[in-house]
């Protein structure tokens, strides 16, 4: 019983702590405060300018990841190897419609699988998306897919080196990313 009084006595004591005598008077202040004010000034924001998207073309172009004494252009010559052998590619053979576009440009946005047939769906810059399966070409670099996951598309280009005339160069384009892994 007296632990009872006790707290009942300790909540009294607390409650009459909050109250406070001057609740009045800082109502009458927030009243005159609200009554007597003024509009805030309005921001002054600098207009900004438009925005001009600026695309990066390149198709003439080496790529900017490349060395530049690494990569000839396919018209060139190189004293120190051959532009024909066995890892030269078929220049005549009808070119594919991925082919139009860097590899860096493409993005794989999905891959099917139907059995054992793999199906990646690449989109392009124009935000076309082509299907391809293992055996196509992409990219300017004589890229051709060797292997499809559910997750990447595995290439192999074929670049011209000065020194050691045409080499195979794996890349892969991944699920999400939008540049081609080396």
């Amino acid at each position: 019983m007296m632990r009872v009084l006790i707290t009942a006595g300790l909540l009294g004591l607390w409650l009459a702590g909050c109250a406070d005598p001057h609740l009045d008077a800082l109502e009458q202040t927030l009243t005159n405060a609200r009554t007597h004010a003024e509009e805030p000034d309005a921001l002054s924001i600098p207009e900004l300018p438009a925005y001009r998207p600026v695309g990066y073309h390149h198709d003439a172009r080496r790529s900017p990841f490349l060395a530049a004494e690494a990569i000839i252009a396919p018209t060139g010559t190189s004293p120190g190897a051959s532009r024909d052998g066995k890892l030269a590619p078929d220049t005549t053979r009808p070119k594919e419609p991925l082919e139009r576009f860097a590899l860096q440009q493409l993005q794989l946005v999905g891959t099917l699988s139907m059995g054992k047939r793999h199906v990646a769906l690449i989109q392009t810059p124009e935000h076309e998306v082509v299907s391809v399966r293992e055996g196509n070409y992409v990219g300017h670099n004589h890229g051709r897919i060797t292997r499809i996951t559910p997750q990447a598309v595995s290439v192999s280009e074929r670049v011209y080196i000065r020194q050691d005339g045409w080499q195979k160069r794996a890349a892969t384009l991944e699920l999400g990313l939008d540049t081609p892994a080396r």
